[in-house]
């Protein structure tokens, strides 16, 4: 939970530094400032993805292997790594980060301090995520046999789902990115890359809240019991609505009854 909420901040900084980074581009130390932030989120949301391949690798392969403080040893090293790459790239030539088009490291610093790093990572969760997804094949062709055909259907949904909800948690779209910049000549395929590359990065933030937390464990629990709860009011308010039309329908009786002896009785009068 401590590295979701890490990795949850990371996106937001992404999000918001590169919105600031297209308008900042007029303003010189702007545009600097904002370069270097989108430097640092990036490498740190993919120190914290990182992270968080390793700790899910830990508790499905070693289960009884488990790292003291490991969240809150990788969070430092997620947030401080990325600061001190970032800012031994910018001080050599500042410079490199002031564009027309948009404000971030180009050239050597490009290269070196984001773009290696960035690999390396981005490789380091691949591997992760081959290991993973091979670890969850194999269970299931073990259970395979001792199921039947609707659970095995359910099964193989419920390890596409987990190759879905892994592929978003480690970042793996993120290198759409690099085809997707100025540097291919072919207009449609860029644009294809960039279309991509939106659709996968700009809403991962949304994709994990839909997979890790509406349709979490906690999340269904939580369903159930406002459900019971909505059923509970709801019924108790039907028993209050029947009670009270029950009530007036009594009432409207007894009324009509009294009435109809009242007009009885009055020819009764009039003749005497």
């Amino acid at each position: 939970n401590h590295l979701f909420v890490n990795l949850c901040f990371g996106l937001l900084g992404i999000y918001v530094v590169y919105i600031l980074a297209f308008y900042a581009t007029s303003i010189t130390e702007l545009c600097i400032l904002a370069g270097v932030l989108v430097h640092y989120f990036l490498l740190a949301t993919f120190f914290i993805m990182a992270a968080d391949a390793i700790n899910l690798l830990n508790k499905m392969l070693f289960v009884f292997v488990k790292i003291p403080r490991y969240s809150t040893i990788t969070a430092i090293i997620s947030w401080s790594v990325p600061a001190v790459i970032a800012v031994v790239t910018v001080v050599p030539d500042h410079s490199n980060y002031v564009k027309i088009n948009f404000c971030r490291p180009y050239d050597i610093q490009f290269y070196v301090g984001l773009l290696t790093p960035f690999l390396v990572l981005y490789t380091f969760n691949w591997v992760i995520f081959v290991i993973i997804m091979g670890f969850l094949i194999n269970r299931y062709c073990k259970k395979k046999a001792q199921s039947t055909q609707q659970g095995q259907s359910g099964q193989l949904r419920h390890q596409l789902r987990n190759a879905v909800a892994l592929s978003l948690l480690f970042g793996l779209g993120w290198a759409l990115g690099l085809p997707a910049t100025e540097g291919i000549s072919n207009v449609a395929a860029r644009t294809t890359f960039q279309v991509l590359f939106i659709i996968l990065t700009a809403f991962q933030g949304f994709y994990i809240f839909v997979l890790q937390c509406l349709t979490g464990k906690n999340a269904v629990q939580a369903k159930k019991e406002w459900k019971r709860w909505f059923h509970f009011v709801t019924c108790r308010a039907d028993r209050q609505i029947q009670g009270s039309v029950r009530s007036q329908t009594a009432s409207s009786v007894l009324s009509e009854r009294s009435r109809h002896q009242h007009k009885q009785r009055q020819p009764g009068k009039v003749g005497e």
